[in-house]
């Protein structure tokens, strides 16, 4: 369902996030492997499955658009 979203740079999250993720907390960009530049948009994965878009701001990465 992202193929059209494919341009866009993606972060996977590790499922063990997803409850967080639901509640609306922000994740700490300090635990990924290539932490996206502050005010980047990208395509966040929890898991396999994507989960939406998020923004980094700061040293955290906030969805602006969930699926879950």
């Amino acid at each position: 369902c992202d193929a059209p979203l494919a341009h866009i740079a993606q972060v996977r999250l590790d499922q063990a996030l997803e409850r967080a993720v639901r509640n609306g907390n922000p994740v700490p960009l300090a635990g990924l492997t290539n932490p996206p530049a502050d005010g980047a948009i990208v395509r966040v994965y929890v898991g396999e499955r994507f989960a939406g878009m998020g923004q980094a701001q700061g040293d955290s990465l906030r969805f602006r658009c969930m699926l879950l």
